[in-house]
C-alpha cells in the first residue's frame, strides 16, 4: 500500500519556504519536499552525518542540500539529528490511529470468535437434547394398553364369516382362542382392528413435481431443435446448465432464445466463420463464446442495395456542395 503524509496546500505562503524559493528557485522547493518525504520514510529523524549519502540517494547536489537544511530554518537540529516538529507530530498521530484500528480489528475478531463458539455449543446442545412431552408419552401408553386389551375382540371379529360368502365357514368350536399379549400379535391385531372408511383406498396421492427452471426449459428447446434438424441425439450435461444460467443472469430468456435461433440459422447456412462446420458448431459453448458475433446478417442483395443507396446519397451531397461553390 502506498504511504502518504498530509501536505498543507498553503505551504508556499510560509515565509521560510518563500525565502528558499527566492534564493534557489523551484529547484530548492523540490529538493525540500524530497527531503521531507525521505525523513518521513526513515521515521522522522535524519543523522547529520548522513547528509552526503542522503544527497546521493536523492540524486541531489550535496552542498545545495546542506544549505537547505542549515540556512533557512526549515528543520530542527540538535547536533546529531535533523528533524521537523510537524513531521514528528503527524507521525505520532498516524501511529495512534493505526493502533486504534488494530485494536478495533482485534476486538471484532475476538467477538466473532466468541459468537461462533457460542453458536457451535448451542448447536451441539440442541442436537444432543431431546425434548420430551410427558403428556404425549402418557397418552401413547394409554393407547397401547387399550390396543392390547382389545386383541381378543379383534381376533374374534377377523375369524367371523365374510358377507361375500366363502366355501369354508368357521365353526364355533374352531374359533380362535384369545392370544397372549406378545409384540407380534399386538401389532397384527392393531392393524386388523383399524377400520378403513369406504372409498379411501381409491384416492390417488398426487406427487409434487419439481418446478422447471428457465435454463432447463431453454436447454430442452435446444435439444428438440438439434434433434429435429440433425436426427442425432443431443448430449447436454451440468456444464451446459451452468453456462445457460450465466447467460440468463446477464440477459433475459427472450434474448437467449433469439440468439439460439440465430445461431441455428447460421449453422444451417454456414453463414459465419464460427459456423463453417454446420450443425457441429451448434453448441452451448459457441453460443456463449460468440454471443456478440451472433446477429442478423444481410443477404448479398440487401448489402448491394444498401451500398447503392449510400453511393446515391454521397453523390447528392457532392452535387449540392459543387452548386454552392458555383453560386458563391
Amino acid at each position: 500500500m502506498a504511504e502518504y503524509f498530509p501536505h498543507d496546500y498553503g505551504a508556499r505562503n510560509d515565509p521560510k519556504l518563500a525565502k528558499l524559493q527566492m534564493d534557489m528557485g523551484y529547484e530548492g522547493v523540490g529538493m525540500y519536499w524530497s527531503l521531507v518525504e525521505y525523513i518521513y520514510e526513515v521515521g522522522g529523524y535524519l543523522d547529520e552525518e548522513h547528509i552526503t549519502s542522503t544527497a546521493f540517494a536523492l540524486n541531489m547536489d550535496c552542498l545545495k542540500l546542506g544549505k537547505i537544511v542549515k540556512d533557512f530554518k526549515l528543520f530542527e537540529r540538535d547536533g546529531e539529528k535533523i528533524f521537523s516538529k510537524s513531521i514528528l507530530k503527524r507521525l505520532k498521530e498516524r501511529k495512534s490511529i493505526s493502533n486504534k484500528r488494530k485494536a478495533a480489528i482485534s476486538n471484532r475478531w475476538k467477538n466473532e470468535r466468541k459468537i461462533k463458539d457460542t453458536n457451535v455449543l448451542q448447536m451441539k446442545y440442541n442436537c444432543n437434547t431431546i425434548k420430551v412431552n410427558k403428556s404425549k408419552v402418557n397418552k401413547r401408553k394409554e393407547n397401547n394398553t387399550k390396543e392390547v386389551n382389545d386383541i381378543p375382540q379383534a381376533v374374534a371379529q377377523t375369524s367371523a364369516p365374510c358377507s361375500g360368502g366363502l366355501s369354508g365357514v368357521v365353526k364355533d368350536e374352531e374359533k380362535v382362542a384369545p392370544v397372549e399379549n406378545s409384540p407380534s400379535t399386538s401389532a397384527v391385531s392393531a392393524v386388523a382392528s383399524v377400520s378403513v372408511p369406504t372409498g379411501t383406498l381409491d384416492v390417488a396421492v398426487k406427487e409434487k413435481k419439481a418446478p422447471v427452471t428457465p435454463q432447463a426449459e431453454i436447454l430442452e428447446r435446444w435439444r428438440e431443435l438439434y434433434e429435429q434438424k440433425t436426427g442425432q441425439p443431443c448430449k447436454l450435461d451440468k456444464h451446459h446448465y451452468v453456462i445457460v444460467a450465466g447467460l440468463l443472469k446477464k440477459f433475459d430468456a427472450g434474448a437467449v432464445m433469439m440468439k439460439i435461433v440465430l445461431l441455428a440459422n447460421l449453422c444451417e447456412s454456414c453463414g459465419a466463420w464460427f459456423t463453417k462446420n454446420g450443425w457441429a458448431d451448434f453448441t452451448v459453448e459457441h453460443l456463449s463464446r460468440h454471443w456478440n458475433s451472433i446477429c442478423i446478417t444481410k443477404t448479398e442483395e440487401e448489402r448491394k442495395s444498401a451500398h447503392f443507396l449510400a453511393e446515391l446519397e454521397r453523390r447528392k451531397k457532392e452535387r449540392e456542395h459543387s452548386n454552392a461553390v458555383l453560386d458563391a
